[in-house]
């Protein structure tokens, strides 16, 4: 709820900046595989928060960590090629987010459709995550209610 109040937002302010293209259409499908993605993450992590009691506080962190790695406040060109002999630039691009975040901005500020390749990366993370999720579901899922 709190994310579409803050798309509806931003896209009224672009669009009283004339930033108003065709693009905004696929935000549609965009904004499926988004919450196909994220809800499955947290299907995975809600349950394997029954069985390790301690997974919510590492999830915090974690998600705190992957906000400041995720290219969302900064431009991905300025994390060079290689970081103490890693590959910095491929680790940060690789992220599911990341893929995320860039087709989000070619969409709504660059008013390009987006790579066919970046489509396709979105595509395979949701359904990734997806299949994952209902594995984790079938698998632990069944004695919930006995193990809380």
């Amino acid at each position: 709820m709190q994310s579409g109040i803050e798309v509806g937002l931003l896209l009224v302010v672009l669009a009283c900046l004339t930033n108003v293209s065709w693009t905004w259409l696929l935000l549609v499908p965009f904004l499926l595989l988004l919450t196909v993605f994220t809800g499955a993450v947290s299907v995975i992590l809600s349950v394997w928060n029954i069985y390790v009691r301690d997974l919510a506080h590492l999830v915090g962190v974690f998600l705190q960590l992957m906000f400041y790695a995720t290219p969302i406040i900064y431009n991905p060109d300025i994390v060079p090629q290689t970081v103490w002999g890693l590959p910095a630039h491929d680790l940060i691009q690789g992220m599911p987010m990341a893929q995320f975040i860039s087709l989000f901005r070619s969409l709504v500020y660059s008013l390009q459709p987006g790579a066919a390749a970046s489509w396709l990366a979105c595509a395979a993370w949701a359904a990734l995550a997806l299949v994952a999720a209902v594995w984790v579901s079938r698998r632990w899922g069944a004695d919930l209610g006995e193990r809380i």
